[in-house]
């Protein structure tokens, strides 16, 4: 009996010491991670220590960390980080550079578990040497056609003596106001700019991202007294195009694409994989984007390609927001023979913003639709009638349309419930129609009117806004 109750304790500990996940049931976790102490604090001098450490509220995401952490002045200062529990640890492999102060930057980049994303920005200053540099640099970016804050792209800083091939020496965000601050500064002549930093390498790539100068081009830092750069007047007409970075096969059939900004793509869109010899093999259907991240692109491919062969792509109907068109440029990629394993789910409703009476809805799906179930589960509850089936149903790749029999009645709500295989339920949709009686939404809705042309919703099914 005490052997048994041995094994049953010891199992138990087993699971408690399991690796920490959220707690379920209850409300949503919304709130986003926050930074309870650093190891040094802020403000420590004579630092000689290999690493540094983080403690957090809850249990990051640690892949966000990555894209979140940054270390200024950017001098190539190699590391490698380590988690204990709800803490990060950063070891350096090399010395620090003496009587030099430095910035450890966690950016709003920095998610948990839930992906929510940190709050506000978290600096960590300290110096090898005796003091903390306090020499500070300060402007603003606005949009120069309403003169509203610009949140888009950074700023670079410069030291003297300059080198513009070079990653900058500093980078920041303008914050929700457009301001910009630059702390900690070493005394000496700096140089700033805006950039739309596509590639987040922190230098300007002249061919592809645009910037512009503040009225101030240089400025000399003095300790503990905070310069200006004034005001830099943001007005970028889009014509950049969006370049492909990267492919790769999630399974034999799923395709990923990382594109250099977002992406939009019409209808009849297709992503044509070519072979060594630029010979058209087969065309993959583009799937969708994910919302917060619309730079990644997913398709499908009809069959499997061969694992041994290289491969590129052309793109046929993928542009950016501006309609830009995109550009594939030679990136290449081999088959896989992985099996596809993506449990099929709704991406999201194509006609939340509202539809006209003639009009269907649209629902995306994260893979094109083979499964009669999507179909023969659904229902619309129409008043106080419950209709298994909707006869008119119509599956275009992964989209499914539910037209209206002749047009959605004014006087009736219609509420789809839509079968999702993944969740193994339905999921319900207030279906919104703009009768004439209505007033029309307001431009940037989603709703739009063509001179000449029917009402659009939507464009085709992809879900680009107005």
């Amino acid at each position: 009996m005490r052997n048994l109750f041995n094994i049953c304790l010891f199992a138990s500990l087993l699971v408690s010491c399991a690796t920490p996940t959220q707690p379920t049931g209850g409300e949503p976790d919304r709130s986003g991670p926050a930074i309870l102490s650093s190891e040094p604090a802020d403000g420590t001098i004579n630092f000689s220590d290999d690493q540094i450490r983080f403690n957090f509220d809850k249990y990051i995401a640690r892949n966000t960390f990555q894209r979140a952490f940054s270390i200024e002045p950017d001098i190539g200062i190699a590391y490698s980080v380590r988690w204990r529990g709800r803490s990060a640890v950063v070891r350096f492999d090399n010395a620090l550079p003496d009587s030099t102060t430095m910035i450890f930057r966690l950016s709003t980049d920095l998610g948990d578990a839930n992906n929510n994303r940190m709050k506000q920005p978290y600096t960590l200053a300290l110096s090898t040497g005796p003091a903390i540099d306090k020499g500070e640099i300060s402007g603003r970016v606005l949009n120069r056609e309403d003169g509203r804050p610009w949140t888009e792209g950074i700023v670079l800083l410069y030291r003297h003596p300059i080198d513009y091939s070079e990653r900058a020496n500093y980078a920041v965000q303008p914050d929700t106001g457009g301001h910009i601050r630059f702390n900690y500064l070493r005394e000496g002549t700096y140089n700033a700019f805006w950039v739309d930093d596509r590639n987040r390498n922190k230098r300007w790539d002249p061919v592809s991202e645009a910037a512009r100068p503040f009225p101030v081009e240089s400025v000399k830092v003095i300790d503990e007294q905070i310069v200006s750069l004034d005001t830099a007047y943001i007005a970028i007409p889009d014509t950049i195009t969006p370049n492909l970075q990267g492919v790769g096969l999630l399974s034999s059939v799923r395709m990923r694409l990382r594109f250099s900004e977002d992406v939009e793509f019409e209808d009849g869109a297709g992503i044509t994989v070519l072979d060594s010899l630029g010979q058209a093999v087969q065309t993959a259907l583009p799937l969708y984007t994910e919302k917060g991240q619309r730079n990644v692109l997913y398709g499908q491919l009809p069959v499997a390609l061969d694992t041994e062969t290289t491969y590129t792509v052309s793109l046929a109907g993928i542009t950016d927001r501006a309609g830009n068109r995109a550009n594939a440029d030679d990136i290449s990629f081999t088959g896989s023979a992985a099996t596809d394993t993506t449990a099929q789910r709704i991406i999201r409703n194509e006609s939340e913003w509202g539809i006209y009476p003639d009009q269907p809805l649209v629902i995306r799906y994260a893979a094109v639709i083979d499964d009669s179930a999507v179909t023969d589960s659904l229902i619309v509850i129409e008043d106080e009638i419950t209709h298994t089936g909707w006869d008119s149903t119509v599956v275009r790749g992964n989209l499914l349309y539910l037209y209206p029999a002749t047009s959605w009645m004014e006087a009736s709500r219609y509420q789809p419930r839509l079968w999702s295989p993944q969740r193994q339920e339905r999921t319900s949709f207030d279906l919104k129609v703009w009768h004439p009686s209505r007033a029309l939404p307001e431009a940037g809705t989603g709703l739009c009117r063509s001179t000449g042309k029917d009402p659009k919703p939507y464009d085709n099914g992809t879900g680009n806004r107005c």
